[in-house]
């Protein structure tokens, strides 16, 4: 596993037939493209790459996300260290999966509660 370096994008790409043939096709295109595939889920593929790669490769501009303000009566240490993103449009499926996946989205800031 590549080292993990600050302002990394962290995404799920989610497979429309997430069968082991699917799950190998799709990591090995993402992993020529320059992201790294954390872990597999029953139907999804969590990933990780830098953001200039992240926004070429699904053809999306992303903005850091903003702190959220936490409610009332619950004690927020704050995010954790980790950054994450947000876009101001789709993320754009590379023609070459298209018919394998069914979207990516980016993963939420973690938060220690």
């Amino acid at each position: 596993m590549a080292k993990e370096t600050e302002g990394d994008v962290r995404a799920e790409v989610l497979l429309r037939n997430p069968q082991p043939a699917t799950f190998d096709k799709v990591a090995h295109f993402l992993q020529q493209q320059g992201v790294e595939v954390t872990s597999r889920g029953a139907a999804a593929l969590s990933i990780r790459c830098p953001l200039p790669v992240f926004e070429r490769l699904f053809q999306v501009r992303l903005r850091r996300a903003a702190p959220e303000v936490p409610r009332p009566g619950v004690r927020d240490y704050g995010p954790a260290s980790r950054s994450a993103y947000q876009s101001d449009g789709v993320a754009v499926v590379p023609p070459a999966l298209a018919d394998e996946v069914e979207g990516v989205y980016l993963q939420g800031p973690a938060r220690l509660l």
